[in-house]
């Protein structure tokens, strides 16, 4: 296997490095558009997404102290893993639970992600460590007959904001293995607003006659924020790098609100050319007292109770 080849067969595993503060049931943008939600101040007990059936697709549950302690994932996700252009995995996810645990002074301590995966049912643990007051650092395992994975994941903080995520993955092939490093960088204006990160990447190999190849650390993608008058996020601009170090375009996002307001009332995005939809348009609705109440993304609509 070279070494693009290995490259390719990680970026389609590290999703499942995500660490925002729903783990695994929600992508970027829903990271961005929930964010009220899950960092509110306010009582919040359930919050809930339904499809056009009124069927429940997702749906989360907090403690009294607003904290997630549990979230449920009815979706079928797909996954697969390339090397060139053969398939050399192909999984079904059924349904994901995740049960999140706290210490006493209110950090995740570990949690528990419950996956129905073909039929099988697979348990990871994943937990966690504060080496310092502004670092985390997060391990599991992912271990079964077709796949083993060791995840080391270490974000360094700066006044409560990403300064720095390092992620380190052991992708195993018998008794050999494959190590990718990466490494994530965020830059921010006097105002403390996100203005750019940096993704860099590093893979090393092991094998089990004792060679070893390394590929050094190159910049894989970069992305972009701008901002408009009112401090509001106006744009996400991001590129990934061919093997060559020629930009080429990943997604672009563009925001427009609902009048003077912090709400969001249209996001398009427009993908790159190796997404199957290239453009995907959202349209939020919100009920009187600021809740999420609908969400259209291009054809397909979604419906969100928020219990309190």
């Amino acid at each position: 296997m070279n070494s693009m080849n290995k490259y390719k067969l990680t970026i389609v595993l590290l999703p499942i490095l995500s660490i925002c503060k729903a783990q695994n049931t929600i992508d970027d943008i829903e990271t961005y558009l929930f964010s009220e939600i899950f960092n509110s101040n306010k009582s919040i007990n359930k919050f809930i997404e339904l499809n056009h059936k009124n069927d429940t697709i997702r749906y989360w549950i907090f403690d009294d102290n607003n904290k997630l302690i549990k979230e449920v994932d009815y979706r079928n996700n797909s996954r697969s893993a390339y090397v060139g252009r053969q398939i050399t995995n192909k999984s079904t996810t059924f349904k994901t639970e995740i049960i999140y645990n706290y210490n006493q002074d209110g950090h995740i301590q570990n949690y528990f992600e419950i996956k129905n995966v073909d039929g099988n049912i697979l348990n990871t643990i994943h937990e966690f460590n504060y080496p310092s007051k502004d670092t985390i650092l997060e391990t599991f395992k992912i271990d079964d007959d077709r796949i083993e994975i060791d995840v080391e994941i270490t974000k360094i903080n700066t006044n409560s904001k990403p300064k720095k995520i390092i992620q380190s993955m052991k992708y195993y092939i018998g008794t050999s293995y494959v190590q990718t490093i990466q490494r994530t960088e965020f830059s921010y204006d006097q105002r403390n607003s996100l203005m750019s990160q940096n993704l860099y990447f590093s893979i090393n190999s092991y094998s089990e006659y004792g060679r070893s190849v390394t590929v050094n650390e190159v910049l894989g993608a970069n992305t972009n924020y701008m901002y408009d008058e009112r401090g509001r996020l106006k744009n996400i601009h991001e590129v990934e790098y061919t093997e060559e170090g020629f930009p080429k375009l990943r997604k672009d996002v563009n925001f427009d609100y609902k009048g003077k307001t912090d709400r969001i009332k249209y996001l398009k995005i427009k993908y790159g050319e190796n997404y199957k939809t290239n453009f995907v348009k959202y349209e939020l609705k919100y009920n009187r007292n600021g809740d999420l109440r609908n969400l259209k993304i291009n054809e397909n609509r979604f419906n969100y109770l928020t219990r309190r």
